[in-house]
């Protein structure tokens, strides 16, 4: 009998396996494998995997990137030349470890770690087929042997592939040479550290890293054209089965299916590859165009999903012109089960053709005159849309008379490529100049403002909003703040405040104290004169006027959270940038993806913009933990990235405004990291319609600030001009007043415990009602939002079905969330997550 478990000892966790305590001796006390916190961490991702063997074999799996480690740890038999144990004792115990050795996955690292009591023998290396390092020592003992022994049968553990050197294809010789060259320049630098020699070692080392870095992407670059050639060419020659395997090869892991069986509907192995193309068409037609069993009256008795009558509204408009194109490019992109005469190839080189040589009236209004569609079909569903957008117009524009000429042998005829085209004749007479914008595109509505407004037009007593990120009491209104109002009203009083212009770069008063409020009075970059404020139209304006200042000085990169708040995308678009994204929710776990956000930053280009939420993650709530910041410091460090936090609910995460700027504060302070902050006072101070908000920069030296403050005058100067006073004043008050700002933090924190015990409530609903799944992610997230984790159908049925209005990703403001709706809203939830089931297409 053995003893297992596992303990928590302070912050290790440690995971064992011995003899009982009544068997223990002084020689087999067992085998243990303990975890810090990240390790420990890295387990629980696994789910918390582990087993006993025995007690000489313990087994633990750790989820980690890229690949996920098991560890083995052993304790083996002493020698049995010593008779300690005896030979049965060690027979059984590498058939213990050859057992769970085979459950381990191919795919992982494993890792055996312990005391196998052997020695192999200083000779061994030369004769066991490279399983022996060069560097053992001594004789060889009976249990050495048994290693080799197992090591050398054991493929599955020890894989063998080969004496040559084992390297990617699209290596050359020649930068295997650079390669060697740059780690001999390495070596040197480090070797001459602190002498005078040192800066000229390092700048050699670093045009090596530089020149072996541009060889390998330009290899890449090219190896990938190469294997798209080979493949391409193996395409045209009817050749699937070489094209197959070089795309296994560019995936890895590949297996030559050169000789792939392939037989016909008799059994008969086909051997050329136009026989076996043309028995894979027989397949899959035969597979897609199956006939259905389904009685037509089970068919009628299914009820229809209830459309909207705004969505009504929107399918019986008359389409334009781009939309009636796109739909008919996107016909049969792929090949639809249904048999015809007209192929998918075929309709993919037609599509709609423009052709400016007759009335240039119809050419505006409807935006084609000929084109080529290449079914029968196609020909009448766009002839009844060209009618009829004619007609339409004639009736807008005042049109006095249309006259459509054609004939009907006309319509379609062969064009010598194998194809039929039609030709209308369109004669419009009008009597006024047509509009300059009358073909402009309607951009999609922004879903947060259209969720809105269909709220407000639903006349559903019972409707609640959840999409908005504005907070609300408990009736559902949108509060002033009390401090808010008292400081308006000694505004209106005070005589010496004016209408007239700020500076471009806002309030000094102001700045200044935002200033403080974000960084701390004592941080170094205020100290030191390293940090600037700029006041904004509150946070959206902060990242553009911040953005715009980092793109005209050569940064090109940024990076989003995966998800992440819909204008950092957007806004970095507009202002140029290339977009990118990283790691952080994982929708399996329902938690952030810290080691797939470390992995993303790591691979980033230096000068990379990154965009962090300082707390309360919107949409998900989600933050990191004071440790993990530290490890997105350092990565932003050593890849030297630039922070760029944007802080929109600061008091509403923790309740503490000085705990909620932790992270900026660090990375500011005791990281010296250089960093851009976007902060909104439209939430924490109730001023949505106000427009409030600041850019700080913390910069190396205070030498930067002038130039950056001229820069930011010239940006703001060329977009707005310059910033609204009103909500400017009404902040500056209070936070440069002691008395108004206890009372200001003091209704932060009202707010905050109201979504604290919303955010409770709604859990504890969704507990009693036995929703499935696990809902502890509702109450470990913080501020303002909930990412429930409801898929978009759940979401869209909540909308049409229940009037719960929801943003499609599940995102929900808790605030919208009250006793007297909490149990309705949770009743919903509850059967949409229990009736509805995921669609793909959404």
């Amino acid at each position: 009998m053995y003893d297992s478990g596992v303990q928590n000892i302070g912050e290790y966790t440690m995971i064992f396996s011995g003899q009982s305590s009544i068997n223990k001796t002084r020689n087999a006390h067992g085998v243990a494998v303990c975890l810090n916190k990240q390790a420990t961490m890295a387990w629980h991702n696994s789910g918390s995997v582990w087993e006993a063997v025995s007690e000489r074999i313990l087994m633990v799996r750790l989820a980690t990137s890229p690949v996920n480690v098991t560890i083995i740890a052993i304790y083996s038999p002493v020698n049995p030349n010593g008779q300690q144990h005896g030979a049965e004792a060690v027979e059984i115990f590498y058939e213990d470890l050859q057992r769970i050795a085979d459950k381990v996955s191919p795919h992982d690292l494993l890792l055996l770690m312990g005391d196998f009591n052997a020695r192999v023998g200083k000779q061994q290396h030369q004769t066991s087929g490279n399983i022996v390092g060069p560097h053992a020592v001594d004789r060889i003992t009976e249990n050495g042997e048994r290693l080799i022994d197992f090591c050398t049968v054991s493929v599955d553990i020890f894989q063998q592939h080969g004496n040559g050197i084992q390297r990617k294809e699209w290596l050359t010789d020649e930068i295997i040479e650079a390669v060697e060259k740059k780690a001999n320049a390495f070596i040197q630098w480090q070797n001459h550290r602190g002498s005078r020699a040192e800066q000229r070692y390092l700048q050699k080392y670093r045009l090596l890293r530089t020149l072996v870095k541009k060889k390998i992407q330009d290899r890449q670059v090219q190896y990938w054209d190469e294997r798209s050639q080979d493949i391409e060419t193996a395409m045209k020659k009817n050749d699937p089965a070489t094209a197959y395997r070089l795309i296994r090869q560019l995936k890895g892991r590949c297996a030559n299916i050169e000789h792939h069986p392939v037989q016909d509907t008799n059994g008969q192995l086909l051997i050329s590859s136009t026989a076996r193309l043309t028995r894979w068409k027989e397949y899959f037609q035969d597979l897609l165009n199956v006939p259905t069993k389904v009685n037509p009256l089970i068919i009628q008795q299914i009820t229809l999903a209830i459309i909207p009558s705004h969505e009504e509204l929107r399918q019986s408009m008359t389409p334009s012109l781009i939309e009636v194109e796109q739909a008919i490019n996107k016909m049969k992109s792929g090949r639809a089960p249904g048999i015809d005469e007209i192929s998918a190839d075929i309709l993919k080189v037609g599509q709609v053709r423009i052709n400016g040589e007759l009335s240039p009236g119809f050419q505006i209004e409807t935006g084609v005159l000929q084109g080529g569609i290449y079914s029968p079909i196609l020909f009448n569903v766009f002839f009844d849309f060209v009618i009829r957008r004619v007609i339409e117009k004639a009736g807008i524009l005042g049109i006095k008379g249309i006259e459509l000429a054609y004939g009907s042998n006309d319509f379609f005829h062969p064009d010598g490529e194998g194809y039929v085209t039609f030709n209308i004749l369109v004669l419009i007479y009008k009597d006024k100049v047509m509009g300059l914008f009358n073909n402009i595109p309607t951009d999609p509505p922004i879903e947060v403002f259209h969720l809105t407004e269909l709220f407000n037009q639903d006349a559903n007593p019972s409707k609640v909003n959840l999409t908005i990120g504005v907070y609300q009491d408990e009736n559902g209104r949108t509060l002033t703040l009390p401090v808010v109002r008292s400081v308006e009203q000694q505004m209106a009083q005070d005589l010496t405040l004016t209408k007239n212009y700020l500076k471009g770069t806002g309030l000094d008063a102001f700045c200044t104290a935002c200033l403080k409020l974000v960084l701390g009075e004592q941080s170094s970059a205020i100290v030191e004169n390293r940090a600037c404020s700029i006041q904004s139209l509150s946070g959206t304006g902060a990242i553009r006027i911040g953005l715009d200042f980092l793109y005209r000085n050569g940064f090109r990169t940024g990076y989003v959270s995966t998800p992440t708040w819909g204008n950092h995308e957007s806004v970095l678009q507009t202002v140029g940038f290339e977009v990118r994204k990283y790691r952080y929710w994982s929708k399996d776990k329902l938690r952030l993806d810290i080691d797939g956000l470390i992995a993303d930053l790591e691979a980033a280009p230096e000068k990379s913009v990154i965009i962090l939420h300082a707390c309360a993650h919107n949409p998900t709530g989600c933050d990191p933990t004071h440790e993990q910041w530290i490890r997105i410091s350092d990565v932003c460090k050593s890849r030297q990235l630039l922070p760029f936090f944007d802080i929109a609910y600061q008091g509403f995460s923790s309740g503490d405004l000085d705990q909620d700027a932790w992270a900026i504060r660090y990375f500011a302070h005791e990281a010296k990291h250089e960093l851009f902050v976007a902060q909104s006072f439209a939430k924490n101070f109730s001023l949505y319609n106000e427009r409030i908000g600041h850019l700080i920069g913390v910069f190396e030296s205070r030498d930067i600030i002038p130039k950056f403050r001229t820069q930011m005058a010239t940006i703001i100067r060329r977009n707005y001009s310059n910033p609204p006073a009103h909500g400017a004043y009404i902040v500056s008050t209070i936070l440069n007043n002691p008395t108004l700002y206890s009372e200001w933090k003091n209704n932060v924190r009202a707010m905050y415990e109201r979504i604290h015990s919303m955010r409770h409530l709604f859990y504890n609903k969704l507990k009693q009602l036995g929703t499935p799944g696990t809902w502890e992610h509702i109450i470990q997230q913080t501020g303002m939002f909930a990412y429930t984790g409801l898929n978009p159908r759940q979401c869209q049925v909540l909308m049409q079905q229940h009037h719960i209005y929801i943003m499609s990703d599940g995102r929900i403001n808790v605030c919208a969330i009250s006793p007297t709706n909490a149990d309705e809203v949770a009743q919903k939830f509850y059967d949409v997550i229990t009736n509805v089931a995921d669609d793909p297409k959404l």
